[in-house]
Parts: C-alpha cells; structure tokens; sequence
C-alpha cells in the first residue's frame, strides 16, 4: 500500500524538482527598422513551472534612433536626430531544452520621452510626440543558460520584437544574469 502511494506522489515529486524563480539583470543591443544598434537595459522575473516551461516578464528600457528628419531653414537644407526613449514589458512562455530556450509572447511598449541628439544649434527642437504613447508587439527570444554555480547564471540571447501598432521590427541580442531564489 505504502509502494502505491510514493508511485502516485513521483510525479509530484519530480515536478518541485523543476519548479524555480529567477530574478536578474538584462543589458542589450538592437536595432530597429530604419535604425542602428542601440543600448538597453532591464530588470527580469522568470518562473520555472516544470521541466520544459514556464513564464518570463520584465522592465526594459528601450531606445529608437527616429533617423535624420531634414528641413529647409533660410541656411539652406538642415538635419537633426531624435532618439525615442520606450520602457518595454514582455510577458513570454519559455519553453526550456537541453540546447537553446525559447520564449515568445506579447510585449508593451509605453514612449517616455525623446531627445535631440544631432543638428543644434541651428535647429533646436522644442516639441516631438509620437502617434501612439502605448504599442503592443510580439517578441520571440532564444536564449541558453549557463550555470556559474548553483544560484547564478549568464544567459546569451538573440531578440526580436515585431511592434505592429507602429510597423517597426526590433532585432539584437543581450546577455542576462539570473540569481535563482
């Protein structure tokens, strides 16, 4: 009778094997659409549910070179750049391997602010605003978790992010650091 029992609990058993958070850091490079690399940087939750899946959110900070946007002053033809400034929240189902994890799942874009970065002091910008402050995307990782210990990990990732609110496609990677509670 006891022999039944643990043979009905071993599937319980194995699935508190797997069952683990992470938190850590994330700090990227990406390109957008009509833009060069860009820094990035982030904060990260990730929930381990059983041997193959689980959840993975974060914060990121995000930023998006407009491109040159000229102008015609009395001077003659002018150019000027403006960096968009978004703070991205990802919610992914990761689905863990043995050779590479995959997550994917929709993500939100909120613009913060922009700067001028280029054409002062000619043209100096006073107002820059963009149609949606609010952008929903898709996002789809692989990445690959390195054990440093038993607690910490480094993970490499490729990233892509489809934003279909304003048609820009998000490309790069990063390097994570978890810290397994």
């Amino acid at each position: 009778m006891l022999l039944l029992l643990l043979l009905q609990l071993l599937p319980l058993l194995n699935y508190a094997q797997f069952k683990s958070t992470t938190i850590g850091t994330t700090v990227t490079l990406e390109a957008g659409t009509r833009s060069s690399l860009r820094p990035g940087f982030g904060i990260t939750a990730e929930r381990r549910l059983t041997k193959h899946s689980g959840f993975e959110t974060g914060l990121f900070y995000r930023s998006y070179k407009a491109g040159w946007i000229a102008t015609f002053t009395p001077g003659g033809l002018r150019t000027f750049n403006i960096i968009e400034n978004y703070i991205s929240v990802p919610v992914l189902y990761k689905y863990y391997t043995n050779v590479v994890n995959v997550s994917a799942g929709p993500c939100l874009d909120y613009f913060t602010g922009w700067n001028q970065t280029t054409g002062k002091p000619d043209i100096d910008v006073v107002d820059y605003t963009v149609h949606n402050k609010l952008q929903f995307g898709l996002q789809l990782k692989l990445s690959k978790a390195i054990n440093i210990n038993k607690k910490i990990s480094i993970s490499p990732e490729l990233r892509g992010t489809l934003n279909i609110t304003n048609e820009m496609e998000y490309l790069g990677f990063g390097i994570a650091a978890g810290y397994k509670l």
